[in-house]
């Protein structure tokens, strides 16, 4: 089977990272999360990660030339093996751009679409479980108000070139998983 390279996206609070995790597994491929990236980097306290850790605190876009360095290499060698799932990349239209014009463009881009009180009441959950400190209600409302203003129109660029599928996240998190799988093409879903 060949490798899948499949764009997961929504705002944050929309499932993401559970997604992820279960969609990958199913899929054989490799879960890219550029929160989790970023949060790596930051907590060994790398060059990079000291770059943008004030960016990330305050809840604003990395710079994309960033961001692509940090995920564009990581999703070459995935997709020279077994294909990625990228969670939270790309966030904006640069960034978006770059992985078109790579040699490893998605097959598909899921979009998870929830209410804006369900996505604030799923972070604000997650904060006090994981005791995540970047995740206040000033810094959810300013990352909810960035999502629309500067992810919209990346969502907007994929369903122009036919990539992009929208699937409801209110649901079980395994009934969310059932109805992003029933998006893909049979043959992604076969692996």
């Amino acid at each position: 089977m060949s490798p899948v390279n499949i764009v997961l996206m929504g705002p944050p609070g929309s499932g993401k990272g559970t997604q992820a995790v279960q969609l990958a597994a199913a899929l054989g491929c490799e879960h890219l999360s550029t929160g989790a990236l970023l949060r790596a980097e930051i907590t060994a306290g790398t060059p990079f990660g000291e770059a943008v850790a004030g960016v990330v605190a305050a809840g604003e876009l990395i710079p994309d030339e960033l961001v692509d360095e940090l995920v564009l290499p990581r999703a070459r060698a995935a997709a020279a093996a077994a294909g990625y799932l990228l969670d939270g990349y790309p966030r904006s239209l640069p960034q978006a751009k770059a992985l078109l014009e790579a040699e490893i463009p998605p097959d598909r881009v899921i979009a998870l679409d929830a209410p804006a009180p369900v996505l604030v009441d799923r972070i604000l959950r997650r904060a006090r479980v994981e005791g995540r400190a970047d995740d206040t209600p000033e810094v959810i409302e300013h990352r909810l108000r960035v999502f629309a203003e500067s992810t919209r129109p990346v969502l907007d660029l994929f369903a122009e070139r036919g990539l992009l599928c929208t699937v409801a996240a209110t649901g079980p998190p395994d009934t969310v998983a059932s109805s992003i799988l029933d998006q893909l093409p049979r043959k992604d879903r076969l692996r």
